[in-house]
């Protein structure tokens, strides 16, 4: 089982385990790039509540919570990211997931170590419905609050607490995080691009093998297709020798290519 870089360092032999070290080992036929990043690697579902408050300008959300968690604020400013405030609860982000649902902007998922600048260039606001993308996928505000369908796959419940405050329970989908294997085909000589292949980890060698190898096909392919050497074709639409198809009964590469 391979649950690290180290693990996988030792799968393919490289010397170090670093990305630059299983690059160099991966590179085969025709080329492939690879490494090990950290970053989405499924989708989990969460239910959390989400206290709001009625503003002139929208329901804002001022805390929410885990299903089994501690209740947690919601950060007005940079600063404030990863303190307590006066009841001792913590100042935290909403979860990007959480806040996406929402349609809640930046700041309320924005990592603490967000600097200043950061913060001010992605700043809107975080009303309930704010537009953080060219399509959004719900409507907010209060039409959604007053119309909330109770029969919504992800929303179980709302209740009111007077005129001004509203709980709401959802449950949304969050990334998981963690560290991945991924490789893609290259082929020298030009600019197409090829599928990336990600392998989470723990994984087994198998696995690992099968991504190379298929993207080893994938340049291999491209090869194939832009590496035909002068006498593989004469057809007018490839007008460089080097964006010719390989011809595989070619007796001039010998079906290899362009001849170098």
């Amino acid at each position: 089982m391979i649950r690290n870089i180290e693990d996988l360092a030792a799968h393919l032999g490289a010397h170090e385990d670093t990305e630059k070290s299983i690059a160099r080992r991966v590179y085969k036929d025709a080329g492939c790039s690879a490494g090990v990043s950290r970053g989405k690697v499924g989708e989990r579902e969460v239910t959390y509540t989400v206290q709001c408050r009625l503003s002139i300008r929208g329901w804002m959300p001022l805390a929410w919570r885990p299903l089994h968690g501690k209740t947690r604020r919601v950060p007005s400013s940079r600063d404030q990211a990863g303190k307590t405030d006066q009841f001792g609860r913590l100042i935290e982000p909403m979860p990007k997931g959480l806040a996406d649902y929402l349609l809640v902007s930046a700041p309320a998922y924005l990592d603490p170590g967000t600097t200043q600048e950061q913060w001010d260039l992605r700043w809107r606001t975080r009303i309930i419905g704010c537009e953080v993308s060219p399509e959004p996928h719900k409507e907010f505000n209060g039409a959604f609050m007053r119309e909330l369908p109770l029969d919504d796959e992800l929303i179980r419940k709302t209740y009111r607490m007077g005129g001004l405050l509203a709980y709401l329970t959802i449950k949304v989908k969050e990334p998981v995080l963690g560290d991945y294997f991924w490789v893609t085909g290259y082929c020298e000589g030009s600019d197409w691009g090829h599928p990336t292949y990600a392998v989470p980890f723990p994984c087994t060698p198998e696995q690992v093998d099968e991504a190379i190898a298929q993207a080893d096909k994938d340049g291999c392919a491209t090869w194939d297709l832009t590496h035909g050497c002068d006498d593989c074709g004469t057809e007018p639409e490839w007008s460089l020798p080097s964006r010719r198809p390989v011809n595989p009964d070619c007796l001039t590469c010998e079906g290899h290519g362009i001849v170098l």
